[in-house]
């Protein structure tokens, strides 16, 4: 949910993560729609599992998440879309195609966020630096 970043002190920002999880409840999405992104900069075309059910609840966790130590960072030039990234490629119009065949084939997919985990890319590889379970109750 969000992108890290040089420059933020790490363990205030695992603090700040860790608070957010603590107020935070489990949500729950059902994504039935793939959608094709975008990104000018690198020229890439994604596949996004955007959720219809869930949508507000990761919307707020987003929101929660760029305050304090990531509000500066925050990107208000684009919206926030809550997605899962399927894959990613040079060719949008294969990423279309992609989308496409996913949205007729009728997908349903069912999950929750109930934690957030802080990783760090070393070496080629995503390493876990920690995990934050949200406090126990349904969404």
């Amino acid at each position: 949910m969000v992108f890290g970043r040089s420059g933020v002190d790490e363990r205030a920002y695992l603090e700040h993560v860790r608070e957010v999880a603590r107020l935070s409840r489990p949500t729950s999405f059902v994504c039935r729609y793939a959608m094709l992104g975008a990104e000018n900069e690198a020229e890439l075309g994604y596949v996004f599992l955007v959720p219809d059910e869930g949508y507000s609840g990761i919307s707020r966790l987003h929101d929660a998440l760029y305050r304090r130590e990531m509000a500066a960072f925050l990107r208000l030039d684009i919206p926030y879309v809550p997605h899962i990234t399927l894959g990613s490629s040079a060719d949008r119009a294969a990423m279309k195609t992609c989308c496409d065949e996913l949205n007729e084939a009728a997908l349903s997919i069912h999950g929750s966020v109930e934690a957030f985990t802080v990783v760090a890319l070393e070496d080629g590889s995503l390493v876990e630096v920690a995990s934050f379970p949200f406090k126990s109750g349904s969404a």
